[in-house]
């Protein structure tokens, strides 16, 4: 496969590397959804621990994502950087899965050990050896905007419909199987397997820059990780980015973990939990195909602050007919839509991030910088996961009560609505600041 400078990346190539996302999201997705309920109503750990193992296990691996961001730095292969270790971390990827959703009977303490390092060796060792090459890929693959915006949106739709998906078919599909820890753990198996036939389609289907063109970006491999950060945090549109990417993927975190209980607890439906997942992900699925063209219009800054306040104030109605299913569902679709531009604009602005730091550093360093958004997206989906999980204990939640009390109900709605809604507000003043798109045009005429 050859870069057409006139057509960018063939179609087919966009689509192999969004599916690389699919994948990621048979084994991140599926833990963001499922993993608190699994340890608590189907292994039986206590609310606590689970939020412990989250919270620890997740920000500990943010420690691997700089790691393997200095790796992929240093890896110099004729096969490139970063499709190296797709190929090399595919078959582990579908195991970790499957060991993720499995729990043996060796008594709670035990069971507790199991799960902690499960997740620590799936999550941030595996995972992160993976996901941050794969991320990074995208940036090896081509240096224009215009294949890094169509890049971005491919990757944004498999990541979208993963997560649809998961959260439709993964109930189902575990009570067809007798609803049990078997079940769960075969659920697991299907999912890893998937998981790593399409990461080896991505490594098969990709071709990075010829490793003349990307040694010469900067001397990577001789700069320290300490160097690097440093460069980074010098970087203010790299701490933008970063920061509005941890604040979406914890409210992702917080959504994601309580949405199974507020669907069984407050709706007291569990069978809405599919009708949920629709409403929270196809209309941002189906406006990812217009991204492109609203970004050249309006830029992904103005795009992204436009739609988050939509988002925003769909989640204030959500608050105000927290109990109206109908009123609830409208507001969740409202909210979906407004949230698609930030979904998409996020990964393409690291691509603009990379940009303005070779611009004005001479270096470009992307696999830090794609590293620093694979360690955004873990850190901020363990203190989402973590924190529905210390607002659900406080609250006196039991996963084996037929009924929740009204401070368990209350600390569903916190999480749903109120943590998301003053996160939303700090995620547009930031963006309202944030002023890079105005400026790229000149940086890649100088580069």
């Amino acid at each position: 496969m050859k870069e057409s400078k006139r057509n960018g990346l063939p179609f087919l190539t966009r689509l192999a590397y969004g599916s690389g996302n699919f994948a990621s999201n048979l084994m991140a997705g599926t833990a963001v959804a499922y993993i608190s309920y699994y340890y608590t109503d189907i292994a039986g750990l206590p609310v606590a621990a689970v939020g412990v193992i989250l919270l620890m296990c997740r920000l500990l691996d943010g420690i691997t994502d700089l790691i393997m961001g200095g790796i992929v730095e240093k890896t110099n292969t004729p096969e490139g950087k970063a499709r190296p270790w797709i190929k090399r971390m595919a078959i582990p990827f579908g195991i970790a899965t499957f060991l993720l959703f499995f729990s043996p009977g060796c008594g709670m303490v035990g069971k507790i050990i199991y799960a902690g390092a499960t997740y620590v060796i799936g999550i941030a060792i595996i995972y992160t050896a993976i996901s941050v090459p794969y991320n990074t890929l995208s940036a090896l693959m081509s240096k224009t905007p215009q294949d890094m915006e169509r890049l971005a949106t491919m990757r944004t739709i498999f990541g979208l419909v993963g997560p649809l998906l998961i959260m439709t078919v993964s109930l189902p599909i575990v009570n067809a199987l007798g609803g049990d820890q078997r079940a769960w753990s075969i659920l697991a198996a299907i999912y890893g397997a998937l998981g790593t036939i399409l990461f080896l389609w991505v490594y098969f289907s990709s071709e990075e820059k010829d490793s003349a063109e990307v040694s010469k970006t900067d001397n990577k491999a001789k700069i320290s990780i300490k160097e690097k950060l440093k460069e980074l945090f010098g970087n203010k549109y790299w701490i933008f980015v970063i920061t509005m990417s941890l604040i979406i993927f914890i409210m992702n975190g917080i959504q994601g973990g309580v949405m199974v209980y507020y669907c069984k607890d407050v709706f007291k439906n569990a069978n809405i939990y599919s009708l949920f997942s629709i409403a929270a992900l196809l209309p941002s699925i189906l406006s990812c195909f217009f991204m492109p063209a609203l970004f050249s219009k309006v830029g992904k800054r103005n795009a992204s602050l436009g739609g988050f306040v939509i988002t925003t104030l769909s989640t204030l109605v959500m608050m105000m007919f927290s109990e109206n299913l109908p009123v609830f569902i409208a507001a969740m679709v409202a909210s979906s839509f407004g949230s698609a531009p930030m979904v998409v604009a996020l990964f393409a602005m690291l691509g603009d991030v990379a940009a303005y730091g070779e611009w004005k550093n001479g270096k470009g360093g992307e696999g830090f910088i794609f590293s620093s958004q694979t360690f955004a997206e873990k850190a901020g989906g363990a203190i989402g996961g973590a924190i529905t999980s210390f607002v659900l204990a406080a609250g006196g939640y039991v996963g084996t009560a037929e009924v929740q009390s009204a401070s368990a109900i209350m600390g569903m709605k916190v999480c749903m609505l109120g943590i998301p809604l003053m996160l939303g507000i700090v995620l547009i003043v930031l963006l309202f600041f944030y002023d890079l798109d105005k400026k790229l045009p000149a940086i890649m005429a100088e580069r």
